[in-house]
């Protein structure tokens, strides 16, 4: 879960889509991503993963099979978006 939610979060920052801030939180950067004209398809893709990310690793919660491999999906979809909207 780590992995897919920092990939995404990288391939975003790399595109300029997000800024590259340590002092943001997760939930901050989602909405920085809402209001960026250059990733809006992302936004919802960023937005599950950062949840997912919230939950397994601050909240301790058990993370399935189905849902990691959900989550590499998802991550692989937001970098592979970026790369056809040129971002």
């Amino acid at each position: 879960m780590r992995q897919s939610f920092l990939a995404a979060l990288a391939a975003l920052q790399e595109t300029g889509a997000l800024p590259r801030r340590c002092d943001l939180t997760n939930r901050e950067l989602v909405r920085e991503l809402d209001r960026s004209p250059r990733a809006t398809s992302a936004a919802p893709t960023f937005g599950w993963l950062s949840r997912r990310f919230e939950r397994a690793v601050y909240g301790q919660a058990p993370v399935e099979m189905a849902e990691a491999r959900e989550a590499v999906s998802r991550a692989r979809s937001l970098r592979g978006g970026l790369s056809q909207e040129g971002g």
